[in-house]
């Protein structure tokens, strides 16, 4: 019986710097954060339903566009993996029994694994017994170390510092106008009736209450692009 090949194995992607191919960071980066962006939109606060389905499509779609920029050729052989993915997403629009719906979101979890792993590289047919049962966790695993060179790559590369550069004298300035901003604002509302309603119309937002609610969607947003940047990584580093 063969075993999971010691050069497949997700944990010798390059952890402590950019694997080789990657040329643009950011736009990886930037696609973790849309896909978890599009998770949270979809997901939060929903049922599944059509939600997966189309997410699935949309995450099949930034991988084979990034991975077209990147210059990664596709390992056509696994392509029909995205049968059986698109046929369990869709199920999920389909059924609304959770056990049905828990067993078609895991499944559509695990072939997105193999996807990714097998996006650029390998072959399922050399995985061992054990190994096949495992690849969906160390996927996970490895989408969770691959992240942290493309977003330390981003933030601390020219382009980061450059428009850390540009942005800075704007946010002094926005810092610096902001007092007498709300000198004027209060002036304005002690003179005049309908400006001081509109403030307190503004003031009256209720955006307050769901204060915890937006920090809490924003911290798994993060998670989510965090994992889904990762994963990108982990495809772009298995090439031919």
């Amino acid at each position: 019986m063969t075993t999971f090949k010691e050069t497949d194995s997700p944990a010798n992607v390059p952890l402590t710097g950019l694997p080789a191919g990657i040329r643009q960071p950011q736009r990886i980066l930037a696609a973790g954060l849309g896909l978890g962006i599009l998770a949270d939109y979809l997901f939060y606060g929903k049922p599944v339903g059509i939600g997966l389905l189309i997410f699935v499509l949309l995450a099949v779609g930034a991988l084979w566009r990034i991975g077209r920029l990147e210059q990664l050729r596709v390992a056509k052989r696994h392509l029909w993996l995205l049968l059986p993915l698109l046929f369990f997403a869709g199920m999920a629009a389909l059924r609304a029994n959770p056990y049905l719906t828990f067993f078609n979101v895991t499944a559509v979890l695990i072939l997105l694994a193999y996807l990714l792993f097998f996006w650029g590289n390998g072959r399922i047919a050399s995985l061992g017994l054990m190994d096949t049962f495992l690849l969906p966790w160390r996927v996970g695993g490895s989408s969770a170390a691959c992240a942290a060179p493309v977003v330390a790559h981003s933030v601390n590369g020219r382009s980061a510092r450059r428009g850390r550069r540009q942005i800075m004298p704007v946010l002094r300035g926005l810092l610096f106008g902001l007092p007498i901003f709300i000198l004027f604002t209060i002036l304005l509302a002690s003179a005049d009736l309908i400006f001081a309603d509109y403030v307190e119309n503004i003031l009256n937002l209720q955006f307050v209450d769901n204060l915890a609610e937006w920090v809490w969607r924003g911290l798994l947003i993060l998670l989510a692009g965090w994992l889904f940047t990762g994963g990108l990584v982990l495809a772009l580093a298995r090439r031919q």
